[in-house]
């Protein structure tokens, strides 16, 4: 829950889903806007939203398998366009469908894959809306997740990324 986290969206979608009693949000986690989200939680009597606080790196894939859905949500503010979370590759390579809230670097990646939807910033119905739209398509959430697995698969490995900057680089130093 860093800055560039948009914590009272996520309690917000959640207070919007809750008679919706097989829809659990659960934030891994801990981070300066924290409070903030606790805080938001409590005005809201939200209470389909599990706070684990921090957790070793090494659980994080377990999570990731028992998610259904991944969420990447931002604050609406130019600045994070251009942002590409770690966390979106660990959602890809766990073969999780993926809803963003933001258009910019990330939600391209995600477009180009396949793997997720991309929905209004700042707008708790618009994720609630997406949220809903997958639960309602199993299948297409599947291939979602199929579609981050495998994007990952072939454009993640690290030799390929470190061929393609040495690439870059040469063509940059040429000029």
């Amino acid at each position: 829950m860093g800055f560039a986290q948009n914590p009272k969206i996520l309690a917000q979608t959640a207070a919007l889903l809750q008679k919706e009693s097989d829809i659990i949000f659960l934030v891994v986690g801990t981070g300066p806007l924290k409070k903030e989200l606790e805080q938001e939680i409590d005005k809201l009597k939200v209470k389909n939203i599990i706070l684990t606080g921090a957790r070793p790196h090494q659980e994080i894939p377990s999570f990731i398998k028992r998610s259904d859905i991944d969420l990447i949500i931002y604050k609406d503010q130019a600045t994070f366009k251009q942002n590409i979370p770690s966390k979106m590759y660990e959602y890809m390579a766990g073969g999780k469908p993926i809803i963003i809230n933001l258009e910019g670097q990330a939600s391209e990646i995600i477009k180009t894959a396949g793997g997720g939807l991309v929905m209004a910033p700042a707008n708790p119905q618009s994720l609630a809306e997406g949220i809903l739209y997958l639960k309602g398509h199993p299948k297409l959430s599947k291939t979602m997740g199929e579609n981050n697995y495998h994007y990952i698969e072939q454009e993640g490995d690290r030799r390929l990324i470190s061929q393609k900057l040495e690439n870059i680089l040469k063509d940059v130093s040429k000029k």
